[in-house]
């Protein structure tokens, strides 16, 4: 993840410094990268919100079609019959990704366990929002002094978000170079973690389809908040999700070698085991084995 937070914030520089810089080749440099930092904010609020990961290669590789496109957008503002159409493009780009932003800091709420996101994700739906709005208003056709005056919110806007988010994230491992699973703290509360093995592995509890945290706290008759806490800190997962899918694959693993159970199909036994579709159970599996549920078997 560490290319994501550092081309972010050489963006969010280099956007800073657009006002402050000369026209000349130093100049173009600092625009080219400060087009990106809409995609650059996108990709971060990815990296934080979700446990997902993404190839170096494929970030890159990304950016570049999203460079271009600004490029082109610019390249027609001296073009008099298009340039307010060039404009619109370019702002609707931008608004697309701080939207995308925003349904990632919300996408998974309910599943995360991570408690310093959980109050995160509150703060960046309001920053993108609020600095997402100003910018909007600021590239708009108003008097000067309204222009310098919304640049200048905007600019402090983003500087008093970034600043934030620096403190709060200050063990930068946590949220964003954290092993799945992490390491789990020492554990003060094995009674609790006893009776979930219990309850998921014996029982089989995680076969349910669609389970929650709210429906396991039910289950083992604990509070939500507190059974939040020990799977993530005592156990090491940052997500439900990831939490139930371990069980789920350790069951998937024993029927795929099991010699009673090869008369069933892979999707048979996704679905036997809880999981609601096909895509996610491959997904799940190949993160947790590195291989495919087939190439699995064919062992």
């Amino acid at each position: 993840m560490r290319p994501v937070v550092y081309t972010f914030l050489v963006t969010l520089i280099c956007f800073l410094l657009l006002d402050r810089v000369p026209e000349g080749r130093a100049f173009e440099a600092i625009v080219t990268a400060a087009f990106l930092l809409p995609y650059t904010t996108w990709r971060l609020s990815r990296a934080i919100f979700s446990d997902e990961t993404w190839a170096t290669r494929k970030f890159f590789g990304y950016a570049i079609p999203v460079l271009i496109w600004y490029h082109a957008c610019a390249y027609f503002f001296d073009h008099e019959a298009i340039s307010v159409y060039a404009a619109m493009l370019m702002r609707i780009t931008t608004i697309s990704f701080l939207v995308l932003s925003i349904i990632e800091s919300q996408r998974g709420r309910k599943d995360d366990l991570v408690k310093g996101r959980i109050k995160l994700r509150k703060f960046f739906i309001y920053f993108v929002a609020i600095t997402g709005l100003i910018t909007v208003l600021s590239e708009t056709s108003m008097g000067y002094t309204d222009l310098l005056t919304l640049k200048l919110v905007q600019r402090g806007a983003i500087l008093i978000f970034s600043s934030y988010f620096l403190i709060v994230n200050s063990q930068w491992r946590d949220h964003f170079f954290a092993k799945k699973p992490q390491e789990p703290l020492a554990t003060t509360n094995q009674a609790i973690i006893d009776r979930i093995n219990e309850v998921m592995a014996d029982q089989q509890y995680f076969k349910k389809e669609g389970l929650t945290i709210g429906q396991l706290a039910e289950k083992l008759g604990e509070q939500e908040y507190k059974l939040r806490a020990v799977i993530n800190q005592e156990m090491g997962y940052r997500n439900f999700p990831a939490f139930v899918n371990s069980f789920r694959i350790n069951e998937v693993k024993n029927l795929l070698t099991d010699t009673g159970s090869a008369a069933l199909t892979i999707q048979e036994i996704a679905f036997e085991v809880g999981f609601s579709s096909i895509g996610p159970f491959n997904r799940a599996f190949k993160a947790a084995t590195n291989q495919t549920p087939k190439e699995f078997r064919g062992q």
